[in-house]
This record gives C-alpha cells, sequence and structure tokens, in this order.
C-alpha cells in the first residue's frame, strides 16, 4: 500500500534521505516517500535514456574530453554514471595500453608503417566516430539533467511546497499553518 503525500510538518530523516537515494537511482526516492506511479515513470524514463545513449555511442559516450560539460551533466544521473565511467576508464586504459604497444613496435622497427600496423592488429585501433558519439554523450548528459528536475519535484514534494496535491489540500484547508496555531477552515 501507498503512504499518503507527505506534509512539511511531517517530513522525516526518511524522506529527507530519499533525495539522496533519488540522486543514487533515479526514481527510487519518489518510490520511497510513496509516490510509486510517479517514481516508477522517472526510473524507466531516466534509466532508458542512459541506456539509449550508451548504446548508440557505446562507452564513449561517457566524459568526452572535447566537451567536458557533459561530464557534470551525466554524472546528476547516478548509479549508472557511476558505473560507466569505471568502464571508460577500464578502456581508456586498455587503448592507452595498446597504442603504447604500437609505439614500441614503431620505435624498433622505424619502416613500419601505421596502417600496415593496424590492418594487422585491427582491435589495436582505437574507435571514434565523433557524431555519434556526441549523440550518445548528449543522450546519457540529458537523463543527467532529467534527473535534476525530477530531484528539484521530489525536494518540493518532502518539503510540502507547491504541488497538485498540496494545492487541493491547501484549498480545503488542510495542513496549513498560521504561526503555531493549525488553520482548520470553517469558523476557525
Amino acid at each position: 500500500m501507498s503512504r499518503p503525500p507527505v506534509t512539511t510538518n511531517d517530513a522525516g530523516p526518511l524522506e529527507y534521505f530519499s533525495i539522496a537515494l533519488g540522486w543514487l537511482v533515479p526514481g527510487a526516492g519518489h518510490l520511497l516517500i510513496g509516490q510509486r506511479a510517479r517514481g516508477l515513470v522517472f526510473m524507466v524514463t531516466i534509466h532508458g535514456l542512459f541506456a539509449m545513449g550508451l548504446l548508440i555511442a557505446g562507452i564513449k559516450a561517457m566524459n568526452p574530453a572535447d566537451q567536458p560539460i557533459w561530464k557534470y551533466t551525466q554524472l546528476v544521473a547516478g548509479w549508472p554514471t557511476l558505473i560507466a565511467n569505471r568502464l571508460a576508464a577500464v578502456q581508456v586504459n586498455a587503448e592507452q595500453q595498446q597504442m603504447d604497444d604500437y609505439g614500441r613496435a614503431a620505435a624498433e622497427n622505424p619502416a613500419l608503417n601505421p596502417d600496415t600496423y593496424f590492418k594487422a592488429n585491427p582491435e589495436v585501433r582505437p574507435t571514434y566516430f565523433p557524431k555519434v558519439q556526441d549523440v550518445g554523450t548528449v543522450y546519457c548528459g540529458i537523463a543527467g539533467m532529467l534527473n535534476l528536475l525530477v530531484l528539484f519535484d521530489l525536494l518540493i514534494r518532502v518539503l510540502g511546497g507547491p504541488t497538485p496535491e498540496n494545492a487541493e489540500r491547501d484549498a480545503a484547508g488542510v495542513g496549513k499553518r498560521d504561526g503555531a496555531v493549525a488553520v482548520t477552515g470553517g469558523n476557525g
């Protein structure tokens, strides 16, 4: 059974923890405060968008050196970024090792032609397709920016700010505070 919406009066440590959880696992913060449908929609949308970015561009979509701003937008997507950054670092290290191997081979044999070497060792050539990888980078970055909006929504819900549910409650006079006295509506 889902919990009733959180109001300013009953926001506790669990609701504030939901904000951190909402960053780490997009949509989970809404699930924690009892907004199951909203949380599931956010979770599927943000994770799906991030996964599409990785499917389009591969792990190279993470932290592009020529566009560092995307590193920060992707970071807001939470755990997918943390895992993908680690995988990207492993791949970069492997490619650097392969290029170092080519450098050593070229130093030993100055007549070694790069085209000949890379044709004989196709797994060594780092692949970079800027247009495709830029599209994937943008998808992953937009997933992060969307999660930032979701976190703001979660913060408003935890603090009891203006939401459609809170507006209906306020119109009915439930949960309003005037100084230290609760206003219940009617003759007061």
